[in-house]
């Protein structure tokens, strides 16, 4: 062993030179990780000979489903990120299943994923011209993080009712 380097993707961050009797060489990162990131780890021997080892952290921003008996110009991303179901995932068309008593359905997400094309339920029948899509900033940390909501123009009764969000 003659060296360890220690990368966030391309960015060297750090170099460790050989010492004798040591065999574990660490780098803490301390900064906020807020976008999917490798970090790697490059050793070289004293012939020039090099072993790379790496690991992607994915990151990702909520999203939401809710049912709320609010009116739209009430409804808030604190109310939704505080009483809606929270999932950590990529962008992907979503099935959610909402139950209410004279509710609203809503489905809110980072606008990085950009607008949806197509909400359909079950039956294959076209629901886009039902909700209607609110801009909203979610606080993430320090992080203002622009999201979308669509929240369906009328309150319905529903027991576990899936509409399918297609971007």
């Amino acid at each position: 062993l003659w060296k360890v380097e220690f990368y966030k993707g391309d960015e060297l961050l750090d170099t460790q030179e050989y010492v004798d009797g040591t065999n574990v060489y660490t780098y803490e990162y301390a900064t906020a990780i807020t976008e999917s990131t490798t970090f790697s780890c490059k050793v070289y021997d004293r012939n020039s000979k090099t072993g790379t080892s790496s690991l992607t952290y994915n990151f990702y921003y909520p999203n939401f489903s809710y049912t709320t008996t609010n009116e739209i110009v009430d409804i808030t991303i604190d109310e939704i990120s505080t009483n809606g179901a929270m999932r950590l995932e990529a962008k992907a068309n979503k099935t959610l299943n909402f139950t209410g008593t004279m509710a609203r359905c809503i489905f809110c997400y980072p606008q990085s994923w950009g607008t949806i094309s197509s909400i359909v339920d079950d039956s294959g029948y076209e629901y886009i011209n039902a909700f209607q899509r609110v801009s909203m900033t979610y606080v993430s940390g320090t992080t203002n993080v622009p999201m979308y909501a669509y929240i369906s123009k009328e309150p319905c009764t529903l027991t576990n009712y899936k509409y399918m969000f297609k971007f």
